[in-house]
């Protein structure tokens, strides 16, 4: 059971299977943003096309896209992130480990700052899955896709807060909690 693995209550998260992690982070993205009275949307420049480009479409429709900065080896500042979170900040969107070029983010230190800010972190766990341990209770929403820890391609999931993602993406299904 993935809420097991995780660590995580079934009272407090839920999971949505999904085709993979670009599917997940699209409908916890675009849904968090559009249920939020807030625009502004924190990142790096580093993360997944996934990310970026649904990142880019929210700009289209009103986002206020701040990209934090990172040191040489691509971990992200966390006096950065401190300076640019406020209250008009819909969500924090930073990956764990970067598919590229393998830097190790601080997901405690994020979500520390974003919980002090009451902000949710949404991480791409998709390269650190079942390879570098960590505690799903970290994050408000997180991803991963199967083929990257020896599951089959074309399957993945999106582990959230219950209540977090309350609009579909796609409409006429009633699957995975009609998302």
């Amino acid at each position: 059971d993935l809420l097991q693995y995780f660590n995580l209550d079934g009272n407090d998260y839920q999971v949505i299977f999904t085709s993979g992690s670009t599917e997940g982070l699209n409908i916890v993205l675009q849904s968090v943003f559009l249920n939020s009275a807030k625009n502004g949307i924190i990142s790096s420049s580093l993360e997944h096309k996934a990310v970026l480009d649904t990142l880019g479409f929210l700009q289209t429709i009103g986002a206020d896209l701040t990209l934090v900065n990172h040191d040489i080896n691509g971990v992200i500042s966390m006096e950065d992130l401190r300076e640019e979170i406020d209250q008009h900040v819909a969500l924090v969107s930073i990956m764990h480990v970067n598919n590229e070029i393998g830097n190790i983010n601080d997901i405690n230190g994020i979500s520390n700052i974003c919980r002090e800010y009451r902000v949710p972190f949404i991480c791409d766990t998709t390269q650190s899955v079942g390879k570098i341990g960590f505690e799903g209770e970290l994050f408000d929403a997180f991803v991963g896709s199967a083929h990257k820890f020896g599951g089959p391609f074309g399957v993945g999931f999106l582990i959230m807060k219950k209540g977090l993602v309350t609009r579909p993406l796609q409409y006429g299904g009633k699957q995975e909690s009609a998302l």
